[in-house]
């Protein structure tokens, strides 16, 4: 894959530049590009922009443009991050002789602002179920949940299966599926509240071009 006009490019930000690129290939290709990294004379700091356009030259004739929703100028820059605290019985209910906490879960953009947040709690040994929740990127399960969640877990936070961005703990990246957090019930027990951050990497997925 070539683009045919590489010079006519914006800066953006940093050392990444912006192109609405004009693109050839010798056939379609499986993922269609979002930046650079895959053009022979482009690079990943060149940010392909809405409008960009892919001529196939195969002999059918088939060109293709970026929508909109293929722009990821940010792509692998921190976006956001999660606040999450588990809390166990000692804090949540000093005075009940079963196993409940809460788990708080606070959504934050890169400057630091609240945008969103969340409170959830565990079931009851008396049979109380709370059905498992997805908050953005992030799926919370407590014990009593009504899933095979132990009930000596005190929380597990997952990134949800629908996720495109990648969440970075612990200087570990994970994407949808993966098991974040997991510690042992008496853990949080012993402690009464953990609090970690998960930072929100800015993902491109979209692999959105239409065919003209």
């Amino acid at each position: 894959m070539r683009c045919l006009n590489e010079d006519e490019k914006e800066q953006y930000k940093g050392d990444k530049n912006i192109i609405t690129a004009n693109l050839v290939a010798d056939e379609t290709p499986e993922e269609f590009p979002y930046n650079g990294k895959h053009i022979s004379n482009l690079t990943e700091k060149d940010i392909l922009a809405p409008g960009s356009t892919l001529m196939i030259l195969d002999g059918t004739g088939d060109v293709y443009m970026m929508k909109e929703s293929n722009f990821a100028p940010n792509a692998g820059e921190l976006n956001g991050y999660y606040e999450v605290t588990a809390r166990s019985s000692s804090v949540t209910r000093p005075d009940a002789g079963h196993a409940n906490g809460d788990t708080i879960v606070k959504y934050y953009n890169i400057d630091g602002n609240l945008l969103d947040s969340a409170t959830f709690i565990s079931g009851y040994d008396s049979g109380g179920v709370h059905t498992p929740a997805t908050f953005h990127d992030l799926y919370i399960r407590r014990p009593y949940d009504s899933t095979s969640l132990s009930d000596y877990t005190s929380c597990e936070i997952s990134v949800a299966s629908n996720s495109v961005n990648t969440l970075k703990y612990n200087n570990n990246n994970f994407v949808a599926g993966d098991i974040i957090y997991n510690p042992g019930y008496y853990y949080i027990q012993g402690k009464g509240t953990e609090t970690i951050r998960i930072d929100i990497i800015q993902s491109q997925t979209e692999n959105d071009w239409c065919k003209l």
